[in-house]
C-alpha cells in the first residue's frame, strides 16, 4: 500500500512539473529586404557573418531578403537595425549598390545609417510590414527601397 501511495504522489508530482511549464515564448520572425523602386536594374552585394558574399540584380520592382532571424521582443525598428548588424559580416556591416553597367554607385555602411541622405541601415528608411503568422510565431518584413536618387553617382558615398 505504500509503494501505490508513493507511485501515486510521484506520478501527481511529474504531471504538476509538466502541466506547470510555461509555454515557450513566440518568437517575432524579421526579414531584412531591398526593393528596386527605379525604373533601371541594378544589383545589390553584401556578405553574411559566415562570409558568404551575395550579389544579386534587380530588376526594376524586384526584391531580396539579405537577412532573417528572431527575436523574443516587439519589433522596434531602432533595436531590429542593431541585431541587423550582427547578421552581416562583422567587419564589413555594408550593402554595395551596382548600376546596370556594374560601376559602384554607392556603399550603404552601418556606421554612417545617421550620416545625411537615404541610408539603409537607418530605421527611418525601412518600411515595417506585418505578415501572416507563421505556426505560432509573427512575422514582420522591413523593406528598404532603391529609389531613383540612389542612382546617382556620388563618390563620397562609394568610399
Amino acid at each position: 500500500m505504500k509503494q501505490l501511495i508513493f507511485l501515486l504522489m510521484l506520478l501527481a508530482g511529474v504531471l504538476c512539473l509538466i502541466s506547470c511549464d510555461p509555454p515557450s515564448p513566440d518568437s517575432n520572425i524579421l526579414n531584412w529586404y531591398v526593393k528596386n523602386c527605379t525604373q533601371e536594374n541594378v544589383s545589390i552585394s553584401w556578405t553574411t557573418r559566415e562570409n558568404v558574399k551575395n550579389y544579386v540584380h534587380l530588376s526594376p520592382g524586384d526584391s531580396v531578403r539579405f537577412a532573417v532571424g528572431s527575436v523574443y521582443t516587439e519589433p522596434s525598428a531602432k533595436n531590429d537595425i542593431d541585431w541587423l548588424k550582427g547578421a552581416l559580416a562583422e567587419d564589413k556591416i555594408e550593402v554595395l549598390l551596382y548600376s546596370k553597367t556594374d560601376q559602384l554607385i554607392r556603399t550603404w555602411y552601418y556606421d554612417s545609417r545617421y550620416s545625411a541622405g537615404h541610408q539603409l541601415f537607418n530605421e527611418q528608411y525601412n518600411k515595417l510590414y506585418n505578415n501572416p503568422p507563421l505556426g505560432k510565431d509573427t512575422v514582420f518584413s522591413y523593406v528598404f527601397e532603391i529609389l531613383p536618387d540612389d542612382l546617382k553617382y556620388d563618390e563620397k558615398l562609394s568610399q
